[in-house]
């Protein structure tokens, strides 16, 4: 027995691809290479607006926090000062054995930047240092060579007496104003070990005495001196120039600041700096009347 298949062919339809440059026929767009180079290019700009405005605001507010650091710290130091001051002694029966000392010689001139004072002062004694209330107190600056930079410190310097010693010490300033006690407060000579700090960044301290007319009594700056028996002062002077922190982290060495110092005063010391750091001081001054005992 016999089987036949018989084949037929299969017809499929195959449709065309449309013709798009029929009538009626969807085109699909793409955007040209001049589109996407505009598109480009506004979006650069508005990127540009937008960083520009975000690094003006970050800008405007680290001065604001610079400028807030920098009063709070001439604060701190403004009523420190003229708190101490106001506790001077200076008697006039004893004009002769009570010290208001300006710049000593026998110290580190380091300390000298460009002034230095220290003076007896009636301030109550802290727990452990013995009976009495009178105390040696003393300022001055410390320039401290740190990872960053150099640094300026302005340090409180303070020896307490007691009773049975305090006669000696007023006849001798060499037996309070100590260049070992100021080598102890500066420790290793970095700004970790320093004692007795009261602000940082600031770059100068100037010290004027006045007598009973409100006549200054003349000096140099940085010299040392005691006043006469004759010229006791009846009013002190301190100022000290305060440099914002974001400037001194821009300093890459002292001499820019100490090389204005032979001056008598902050406003001129001011003026001879150079004027990216000017602009960043702020000069504090205290002045107190002596406390005259009778």
């Amino acid at each position: 027995m016999s089987i036949f298949v018989r084949v037929f062919p299969c017809r499929r339809h195959i449709r065309p691809f449309p013709d798009f440059r029929e009538a009626g026929a969807v085109r699909k767009r793409a955007f040209t290479l001049l589109e996407l180079m505009v598109a480009c290019a506004l979006l650069t700009l508005l990127l540009t607006v937008l960083l520009s405005v975000v690094s003006q605001s970050n800008n405007l507010w680290q001065q604001a926090s610079n400028a807030n650091i920098r009063r709070q710290a001439s604060r701190i130091a403004q009523e420190m000062m003229s708190r101490d001051l106001g506790q001077l002694l200076y008697s006039p029966l004893r004009s002769a054995e009570i010290q208001c000392i300006a710049s000593p010689a026998w110290i580190d001139e380091n300390t000298r930047n460009p002034d230095s004072i220290f003076w007896i002062a009636n301030v109550p004694h802290r727990a452990g240092e013995g009976a009495g209330g009178v105390s040696g107190i003393g300022y001055f600056i410390q320039w401290i060579t740190t990872s960053e930079g150099p640094r300026a410190y302005l340090l409180r310097y303070r020896v307490p007496f007691t009773q049975s010693v305090v006669q000696a010490v007023e006849k001798d300033p060499k037996s309070w104003i100590s260049p070992d006690a100021i080598s102890q407060m500066l420790g290793d000579g970095d700004s970790g070990s320093l004692r007795g700090v009261v602000a940082e960044n600031v770059i100068g301290l100037w010290v004027r005495f006045y007598d009973a007319d409100g006549v200054e009594i003349a000096r140099t700056p940085g010299a040392a001196a005691e006043p006469a028996k004759d010229l006791v002062p009846r009013q002190i002077e301190i100022e000290i120039a305060v440099l914002e922190p974001f400037a001194a982290r821009r300093l890459q060495t002292a001499d820019l600041i100490t090389r204005c110092y032979p001056v008598p005063s902050a406003q001129a010391f001011c003026g001879l700096l150079p004027a990216e750091i000017s602009r960043s001081v702020t000069v504090v001054r205290c002045r107190a009347a002596v406390q005259i005992e009778k």
